[in-house]
């Protein structure tokens, strides 16, 4: 899917995705750096869901497929034991 009128919370890619992710903008979640040491991040709320999940609920397998447009990470800003991708490859989907 390419798409041709594109707008983002944030001039960085890891925040940016943060956002995308979770429907909430980064500076809400404390995430809005670049990058974060893994005891910096902040830890997601429990009411927020993340992209995959609500995907998965719907029915929807999801992946970061790497070497395929993908980087095969999830790379947010934030701590969560929530749902990731289904697949990290393209062999697994």
């Amino acid at each position: 899917m390419q798409f041709t009128n594109v707008f983002t919370t944030s001039p960085a890619c890891s925040p940016s995705r943060t956002a995308l992710a979770t429907g909430v903008f980064q500076t809400t979640l404390g995430a809005h750096h670049m990058r974060y040491s893994k005891e910096l991040m902040p830890t997601l709320p429990p009411v927020v869901k993340t992209l995959p999940q609500l995907m998965g609920e719907r029915g929807y397998y999801t992946g970061n497929i790497k070497g395929f447009g993908g980087t095969g990470k999830d790379d947010w800003q934030f701590k969560t034991s929530k749902k990731s991708w289904d697949t990290h490859f393209m062999a697994n989907s």
